[in-house]
């Protein structure tokens, strides 16, 4: 009830007006001082009751009227809205007409003017009292020099000499406290802006402290202070909030007690923990401490204290910092980790070699206490437990003996740890395994004591391969930063596993190449241009009787290792291979370290930079002298048994050649079929032994090219026209088309002719009757073509490889339909190979083969009197040979050899 009449008498919403009515209020509760003087003195009869009810009136009538102006804010549009000077004129003209009307009492009323003028002492300026008091003196004058005034007002008139006392004194108060309104007002208003400036500071501070609580929260900077009382045995701790924060406190006073600090400080750190907050010296540097916090959790702090003492050396206070230093922590051990998983990558061999490793540094790196590696099995069907490690001074033997050789088949799994990474192929993290509802092996767990669980995939290829798993006897919340340092990790041991396996099957390759190399006996060399200098296999030296450290060092020394009749066609062939990239490939003879000539068969290819210099050689050099030996064997039993034959089959044939002309008379039927069947074998069997002496003279290059310059065209219908007639017997048509304008080659003529003759006897033998083989010239480039069309059945697939070898057949029955010895295509492949021509084959459109030869156009303008002979019918431009090259013995020699 009184309450309520509290907020109904003093406005709410306006803490200015409320203290306004307030003050008010406070004065009013003094005009029950006026009050009470009107109720004696109208018992006492000093007064009579009229005057007394009428000024009582007057009172209230007064108080009323300013409350209602307060209540209702009316105040507010006065120049001053406490209307503190109104009130007190108010109050003062009240005074005054008690005093006038007091009679007896009148001392009284003046002692109630002296009080209420006192309340405007404090509220009002010297010029506006003296102006009150001026009005009090003037009218407590009046009453005195104008008694009629005061009888007329039915008041007893008294001793005047005691009224000018009292005018007196009443002058000289009011005069006073007026004068000593203005510094009261001063003082107050002083003490007002002290107080004001007061508020401001505590504000700024209030402020300060918000902003440097922010601040120490934003660095994780934590502030506390201990006091303590020698004398009283007392200690007095303060910490900021950002202190609470760090201890994962909740941030409200008390303090804990130290020794509950000290529970909390990590185990391993404790120790120089007490140590350094036990000393009274203060050093320069700080400590590095692990602080567990009460909700879970390790935090790493750099600790800076300072101590305060007295002249006896007694700690009197100890202020300090703790600055939260766990990320740059966690930085430099991830940092380590990457580093030092990379170096145990880079030095094992295998993975299960590099595994148990790899689980150390990144469990003790991170402070996990145990973890294991699972293999995923090559059909995805279990995770297998191949590998563990623990700390050591935490028992979990038992676990890590559980956990090691443990299948678990993927198809039932409830394990959520290791089946989340394997699914999503990226890390997962479980914050306390004892409350996670996907864990299988919770028990073991918790008998264990852990909770923290981490589990990172081993990715390559889009394909799982290893599960690497850790925990922690602590509750982890995730760590964002270390799940990406393992995703990385992770495809890292991922492409360690696939550059091991590619780095295995390299290695078994390379042991197979160089088995296969060795067995095959072919050594290879790399010539650096430039430079002059020759790498070698291993192989090589053995071959030439040499020592690897004997080898002739560069190209220029090597070239005199080789027979003088073989140097200029195969410095020929280098020259050309530089100029024009063109490989070669040639036998030739090499004198070993014994004096011995070896045949070897001699390989290269020329490699050239980006400005199109030649810069390397690289070739291989094979031993052929036994095959040669063979060669020369077979070659001097074909020749000697076709010689020995060749005078007997000219006898027999002459012979028969006789009888079916009818020397010795008509022969019967039957006799004369059987001479002819004998003379068509006779010729047969002469043919096959021409080809087999013109075939071992052109390959040993006993067949000389007898080379000038030809138009093509003409030479081609030349061929053309001399088949006419052979070609009619077999019902074919043939038909040639020039097409490239008088160019030229230089060849041997006759040599040409025999290929084409070849090629369009073949063309028509396979040919159906009626059809027709076409024989046209064209460019290929910087060569001239001559393409040998046919419509026939083309070459069997399976016999393509074998078309152009000796004595080989598409159909070698003695039924076949064609007659041949199976050695022209070898011929006429030998042939144009000395014409330093090309021939080959291709299916012709619609069905049949085209068989083509390429030759080398001749330019009439080209300068030869400086050509190089490289080899019978083969030219090679002269701006193309090198500076001459001394051989060992010292003779010059043109070109380099390769």
């Amino acid at each position: 009830m009184h309450r309520r009449l509290i907020d109904w008498l003093i406005p709410a919403g306006d803490a200015r007006q409320a203290l306004r009515m307030r003050r008010f209020l406070t004065a009013s509760a003094a005009s029950l001082l006026l009050l009470l003087v009107l109720l004696y003195g109208a018992q006492t009869g000093l007064i009579g009751h009229h005057v007394a009810l009428l000024t009582g009136a007057l009172v209230v009538a007064g108080n009323l009227l300013f409350f209602a102006l307060f209540r209702s804010g009316l105040n507010r549009r006065f120049s001053d809205a406490s209307l503190t000077a109104e009130q007190l004129m108010v109050s003062s003209a009240t005074l005054m007409f008690a005093v006038a009307h007091g009679g007896a009492a009148r001392p009284a009323f003046l002692i109630v003017v002296l009080t209420v003028f006192m309340f405007g002492v404090f509220r009002l300026h010297t010029r506006n009292l003296l102006l009150i008091a001026l009005f009090d003196v003037s009218v407590y004058a009046a009453l005195i020099v104008w008694p009629p005034a005061l009888l007329a007002a039915g008041a007893a008139h008294g001793d005047v000499r005691v009224d000018l006392l009292m005018l007196m004194m009443l002058a000289v108060s009011l005069s006073g406290f007026s004068l000593m309104a203005g510094q009261v007002v001063a003082l107050r208003a002083s003490v007002e802006q002290r107080n004001r400036e007061l508020g401001r500071a505590v504000q700024a501070l209030e402020q300060r402290q918000t902003d440097m609580s922010g601040l120490q929260k934003l660095a994780r900077l934590g502030a506390w202070s201990r006091s303590f009382d020698a004398a009283g045995g007392t200690e007095t701790a303060l910490w900021s909030e950002q202190m609470f924060h760090i201890f994962g406190l909740d941030p409200q006073p008390p303090v804990p007690p130290r020794d509950v600090i000290r529970t909390m400080v990590h185990p391993h750190d404790r120790e120089q923990f007490v140590r350094y907050f036990a000393t009274t010296a203060t050093p320069a540097d700080g400590i590095e401490a692990r602080i567990v916090r009460q909700g879970g959790g390790v935090v790493w702090l750099r600790m800076q204290r300072h101590n305060v003492t007295g002249p006896d050396g007694a700690l009197l206070r100890q202020y300090g910092t703790m600055f939260d230093i766990t990320d740059a922590k966690q930085g430099e051990r991830r940092l380590m980790m990457q580093h030092l998983v990379t170096r145990v990558l880079a030095e094992a061999g295998t993975l299960n070699d590099a595994m148990p490793a790899i689980l150390g540094v990144m469990g003790a790196a991170q402070e996990w206490v145990a973890a294991a590696c699972w293999r995923v099995t090559p059909d995805d069907a279990q995770f297998r437990c191949v590998d563990t490690w623990q700390l050591d001074e935490v028992p979990l033997a038992a676990f890590s003996a559980l956990q090691r050789g443990t299948r678990i088949a993927t198809a039932a799994v409830r394990d959520g740890l290791l089946l989340t990474a394997w699914r999503t192929q990226r890390p997962h993290w479980i914050e306390n395994v004892m409350q996670a509802a996907g864990f299988g092996r919770r028990d073991a767990a918790a008998a264990a004591g852990l909770h923290g669980a981490f589990v990172m995939p081993v990715v390559a290829g889009g394909e799982v391969l290893r599960l690497i798993e850790f925990y922690s006897c602590d509750v982890r919340t995730p760590d964002p930063m270390l799940i990406d340092l393992a995703q990385s990790l992770g495809n890292q041991i991922g492409q360690f596993i696939l550059r091991r396996s590619a780095e295995a099957a390299l290695a078994s390759t390379r042991e197979n190449l160089e088995m296969a190399v060795k067995a095959s006996g072919i050594g290879f060399w790399d010539w650096e241009i430039g430079a002059d200098v020759t790498n070698y296999s291993e192989y090589i030296g053995p071959m030439l009787g040499y020592t690897a450290a004997s080898m002739p060092p560069g190209q220029r020394q090597f070239a005199g290792l080789v027979h003088p009749d073989d140097r200029p066609a195969l410095q020929q062939a280098h020259v050309a291979g530089i100029a024009h990239g063109k490989p070669y490939s040639m036998e030739m003879r090499l004198r070993l370290r014994s004096g011995e000539w070896r045949w070897f068969q001699g390989r290269s290819q020329v490699f050239y930079d980006a400005a199109g210099q030649a810069v390397r050689m690289a070739g291989s050099l094979l031993d052929i002298e036994e095959s040669k030996r063979l060669d020369r064997a077979k070659d001097e039993f074909v020749s000697t048994v076709s010689h020995e034959l060749r005078t007997p089959l000219t006898a027999i044939r002459g012979a028969l050649d006789l009888l079916d002309g009818g020397v010795a008379g008509q022969l019967p039927a039957d006799a004369k079929e059987l001479v002819q069947v004998a003379l068509s074998g006779s010729k047969r069997l002469s043919r096959l032994v021409n080809d087999v002496l013109n075939l071992a003279k052109i390959e040993s290059g006993a067949t000389a090219l007898a080379v000038a310059p030809l138009v093509f065209d003409e030479l081609v219908a030349a061929a053309v026209k001399a088949n006419q007639t052979y070609v009619r017997e077999f019902g074919v048509t043939l038909r040639c088309a020039a097409g490239t304008c008088g160019a030229q080659v230089k060849t041997d003529a006759d040599r040409l002719m025999q290929v084409l003759t070849n090629l369009i006897s073949n063309a028509a033998k396979f040919s159906p009757a009626g059809s027709e083989v076409s024989v046209t010239t064209a460019r290929a480039g910087q060569r001239l073509r001559i393409n040998v069309i046919d419509h026939g059945s083309g070459v069997p697939v399976n016999f393509r490889p074998r078309l152009f070898e000796k004595f080989s057949q598409a159909d070698g029955t003695d039924a076949r339909a064609r007659q041949g010895s199976g050695l022209g295509l070898s011929i006429c492949r030998a042939l144009v190979t000395q014409m330093d021509g090309r021939i080959d084959f291709a299916d012709t459109p619609g069905g049949g083969t085209t068989f083509f030869v390429e030759l080398p156009e001749y330019d009439p303008g080209t300068t030869q009197e400086h050509a190089v002979r490289a080899a019978p019918g083969v030219l090679v431009p002269a701006g193309a040979v090198p500076a001459p090259v001394v051989t060992a013995q010292g003779a010059p020699i043109q070109g380099t050899h390769v």
